[in-house]
């Protein structure tokens, strides 16, 4: 008797004696249940990367726990930098020294390309080649996970982040307000607060206390993808997503000065006038702040976002070429929560950065450990004072002595 078997691709046979036909097709039916189910010893035995790398992205599509961000992040690792060279093996004959090989094969540039991919996209790669071996042993598969045996591969730098200077900031912002106010207002808001993208975006009128000083970040905006589940399956629902923040620190209020108050109070000035046009006395405390909706049913695409800092950018560019100057210093959203973590990291403790900036914990303070040149310059010399190498200040002197 045979089955097709789905996983390994191929027909399965088995050889068995029946005393009738009523024997044998319940021979048939079982044989059929267990090559479906994966309990034939040659399924196990035979199986392929390529065929527990499909399990494993079922397995954490089922669960539940993942996003579609993160799902669609791990197909793509799996489809266009695992399965090419390591898909047809079979997992059981995998060895950590063809691990080590892949990775390196990973840093040479492919034809049609420059560069090879960049050590830290390497190590992304082997975390989910490390997941799906675990899935693999846990699953009876293999024994032992041979991605730990792995010792050669690159390791991405754990250098400082790429902080922009003051003054490409204030041309940016400078730009948006040509361009835009409301541009103008998330720009100036992200570097202020150093909030997420998603968590800019996800501010409703509520959210933002005026009176309080404050700014009330509770959410995160999102999109989905995916528009098929690994079954092929199509994926319904919004494509806009406002999911929690990424941790449960997340939820926080941070104090903002009197400068932006003074331009959110602006921004929802300009939404109040948006609602009176659409019969309504003031924009409604549920809507999005930053929508393109009028009365801000739906917040921004982060995407749109992005899209609009590279206008930013290209515009700043023709300026400079008209002027005979270099390009303009790139800014990309998420560099302005470096922008702000590094500009008041020499003003507040541990913990405080940890509120402000909804870090869980302790370990994103690493990377903002060496301030900009213009701080290090003010530490230098205050230890001058410190040391009686120059006169101190009268009214540093009369503060020191209080």
């Amino acid at each position: 008797m045979s089955c097709w078997d789905p996983e390994l691709q191929k027909k399965q046979t088995k050889n068995a004696r029946a005393e009738n036909d009523e024997d044998a097709r319940r021979q048939l039916s079982i044989f059929v249940a267990e090559v479906l189910e994966g309990k034939v010893p040659s399924q196990k035995a035979n199986a392929t990367v390529r065929s527990v790398a499909t399990k494993w992205l079922l397995h954490k599509e089922a669960s539940g726990k993942v996003s579609d961000a993160t799902l669609a992040q791990a197909h793509g690792m799996v489809k266009n930098h695992i399965l090419p060279e390591l898909g047809d093996k079979r997992v059981r004959k995998l060895k950590a020294i063809d691990l080590e090989r892949h990775y390196a094969q990973l840093q040479l540039p492919k034809k049609g390309t420059r560069d090879g991919l960049s050590a830290k996209t390497i190590a992304h790669v082997a975390g989910v080649i490390f997941q799906i071996l675990e899935f693999a042993r846990r699953a009876d598969y293999i024994r032992w996970n041979v991605a730990r045996d792995v010792q050669e591969r690159p390791k991405p730098d754990d250098r400082s982040v790429e902080v922009p200077e003051d003054a490409d900031v204030q041309r940016y912002l400078q730009k948006a307000q040509e361009m835009d106010f409301a541009l103008f207002a998330y720009v100036l808001l992200s570097a202020a607060t150093g909030a997420r993208r998603g968590e800019v975006l996800s501010l409703r009128r509520r959210d933002v206390l005026l009176d309080e000083g404050q700014v009330w970040f509770r959410a995160s905006v999102t999109w989905r993808r995916r528009t098929k589940d690994f079954n092929g399956k199509r994926i319904d629902g919004p494509k806009v997503i406002v999911k929690e923040p990424k941790t449960p620190a997340g939820r926080r209020k941070v104090a903002i000065g009197e400068g932006v108050v003074a331009v959110l109070r602006v921004l929802v000035d300009e939404l109040d006038g948006r609602a009176r046009r659409s019969m309504l006395e003031t924009y409604p405390r549920d809507a999005f702040i930053f929508s393109a909706h009028p009365l801000g049913e739906v917040p921004l695409y982060p995407s749109t976002i992005s899209a609009r800092f590279r206008r930013i950018g290209k515009r700043i560019d023709k300026e400079n070429k008209d002027k005979g100057e270099p390009p303009g210093v790139k800014i990309h959203p998420h560099q302005l929560r470096h922008y702000a973590a590094t500009s008041v990291a020499p003003y507040l403790t541990e913990t405080e950065m940890m509120g402000r900036f909804g870090w869980r914990t302790s370990h994103m303070l690493r990377r903002y450990s060496e301030y900009r040149a213009m701080r290090d310059k003010e530490a230098g010399a205050v230890m001058d004072r410190v040391l009686n190498l120059v006169e101190t200040p009268p009214d540093v002197a009369d503060e020191a002595s209080a």
